[in-house]
């Protein structure tokens, strides 16, 4: 049994006043820098010096439990169709699923401040391979996978044969899917495809749906490269 913590409520609500709080649902959970979350709240003002603010993301999972996000975000841009403030994600968040607590944005100082802490001593850095390997894993179609070393990041690049695909149902997938990458897609030029990868990337190009529906309509397969940034958390084992 955990041992309670004895605070203040002077001493929590000082370490609360550094965060701010966002609520999603099963669909999403930021797990990497670089990711955006919304909110239809202003978490700053325009006098202040930075927008930087401790973040802790709740996605309310179906069968109530909790995942759990602890990052810092900053203010990115305002959305005015939608009327919502968009912030990204600036630092490698730390994470915990299933996490033990019935937080939600209506909880008490102390729950949130529990909440907290659970990330803080429980929670973990998932590395971005780990994250790209289980996004493939889930792919609709089988990839035919290679992968090269590129100075600090890890280069993959994946082959699709669009014989796979047996109908409209399938590339929709494949689209759908696609885009969820948690790290861009791009191609070559065709007429670099076969010239040796090199660590400028100035080859590549941002891989769009059009792009990849006029491969399905002129080639037999479709080459998608990704790059991965090594964060440290991962080392490949012989």
């Amino acid at each position: 049994m955990e041992k309670p913590v004895n605070l203040t409520n002077k001493k929590i609500f000082l370490d609360l006043n550094e965060f701010i709080f966002i609520e999603g649902n099963k669909n999403y959970l930021p797990k990497l820098k670089g990711d955006y979350l919304y909110s239809d709240l202003k978490f700053f003002s325009m006098g202040d010096i930075s927008t930087i603010r401790k973040t802790l993301f709740i996605r309310m999972n179906r069968d109530g439990s909790r995942d759990l996000s602890l990052f810092n975000s900053a203010f990115d841009s305002y959305n005015k169709e939608k009327e919502i403030y968009i912030y990204k994600v600036i630092n490698k968040p730390k994470i915990l699923f299933k996490a033990k607590t019935r937080i939600n944005l209506k909880s008490d100082s102390k729950d949130k401040y529990d909440a907290i802490m659970l990330v803080k001593t429980k929670g973990i850095f998932i590395s971005n391979y780990k994250l790209f390997t289980e996004w493939v894993n889930n792919s609709p179609v089988q990839a035919f996978e290679t992968n090269n070393k590129i100075i600090n990041n890890q280069f993959y690049k994946l082959e699709y044969h669009f014989s796979q695909f047996s109908n409209k149902t399938s590339i929709d997938q494949f689209l759908f899917w696609i885009n969820t990458s948690p790290f861009k897609p791009y191609i070559y030029t065709i007429d670099n495809l076969n010239k040796k990868i090199d660590d400028s990337n100035k080859r590549l190009i941002f891989l769009t749906n059009e792009l990849i529906m006029e491969y399905i309509n002129e080639f037999n397969s479709i080459i998608c490269f990704f790059i991965i940034p090594n964060d440290g958390l991962y080392r490949k084992t012989k």
